[in-house]
């Protein structure tokens, strides 16, 4: 527990330095300091609290080295939502640490037969295989849209 005020040095650090040296308590080895004190007491507790709530609210961040991690992804539109609905387009893009750096634009794939389909997906794979050494997609996006909704059809 901190010592408690003493009320009448406090008022007593208010007025002037003369009135305090004729009191009968004045000692001038302990008096001016504490004079000090009591009137910059305010500021210096506010100072301290300051302080102390700064040092509280500090929380230590530590930095973790994430790996680099690239994917690609294979995006199927199909259109009518079922799993055996016929594809609309493909397409496909690569991400490396969350930004995409690579998109092959879709294409429509309206009248082909599954070889032809996994003939396009095999091509796209080499071409990822060789810019970034990608060996099969992290990951195969199903899209379900409507005929007005396609991102190619939209083009033109």
């Amino acid at each position: 527990m901190p010592a408690t005020v003493n009320k009448k040095c406090r008022s007593c650090a208010f007025k002037t330095i003369e009135f305090a040296k004729e009191q009968s308590c004045w000692q001038s080895n302990r008096c001016k300091s504490k004079r000090s004190y009591y009137r910059k007491r305010e500021s210096i507790n506010a100072n301290r609290r300051a302080k102390y709530k700064q040092q509280a609210n500090q929380v230590e961040m530590i930095e973790v080295e994430t790996p680099s991690v690239t994917a690609a992804f294979l995006q199927i539109y199909r259109t009518g939502g079922a799993k055996d609905s016929p594809v609309h387009a493909l397409g496909a893009y690569v991400v490396v640490d969350g930004k995409t750096v690579a998109k092959i634009e879709p294409v429509h794939t309206q009248g082909w037969n599954k070889r032809q389909l996994d003939s396009y997906v095999r091509k796209c794979l080499s071409s990822l295989h060789s810019k970034f050494g990608m060996t099969s997609f992290a990951e195969k996006e199903v899209l379900d849209i409507s005929v007005h909704s396609c991102p190619i059809c939209n083009k033109s």
